[in-house]
């Protein structure tokens, strides 16, 4: 009998839920929205303690061009990886420090890397391999990822996250 009342309201509670509970494509998602998650508890101390290069992140800020400059972001909100940890609010602190308000970022959420995204799937010149991926798109066509190349180096090494974002801006 106890079985039977259990199969019984397993069935009503998921019978309840709406289609929508579970995702199926990327989500569009806030700043705000993504520090939230799991993945990302640790975002505020990581972007405290980041110090960028000032002359690099002033370069950064000349070269940056707001009318022909995307930014986007991919992230899995459970992941606590490296990129999720550290590369992440490094990018937003470099960002910031450029004077490049972080609202100019759009940040997709998603559970996998292959997953739908109706606002990339037919582009051609788009190709998503890992999250968190973060890319720089110039002239609304040329993509070009950072975090594949960033593998969180030394913030004393030549190879900084400035580095890379100043070379795709500048490419």
């Amino acid at each position: 009998m106890k079985n039977i009342l259990l199969l019984i309201a397993s069935f009503l509670i998921f019978s309840c839920q709406e289609e929508g509970d579970v995702q199926t494509q990327a989500k569009l998602v806030t700043l705000e929205d993504m520090k939230s998650q799991i993945g990302f508890v640790l975002f505020d101390s990581e972007y405290d303690s980041y110090q960028p290069n000032s002359d690099l992140v002033q370069q950064i800020k000349e070269s940056y061009d707001s009318l022909n400059t995307d930014f986007f972001l991919f992230i899995e909100p459970t992941c606590k990886c490296l990129g999720n940890t550290e590369s992440v609010p490094k990018i937003f602190r470099i960002l910031n420090d450029a004077g490049i308000n972080s609202e100019h970022v759009k940040i997709y959420s998603m559970l996998y890397a292959s997953m739908m995204n109706p606002d990339f799937d037919d582009d051609p010149n788009f190709n998503l391999n890992s999250l968190p991926s973060f890319f720089v798109r110039k002239q609304n066509t040329n993509y070009i990822e950072l975090f594949s190349s960033y593998s969180g180096q030394d913030s004393t090494s030549e190879d900084t996250l400035e580095n890379y974002l100043l070379e795709a801006l500048n490419n």
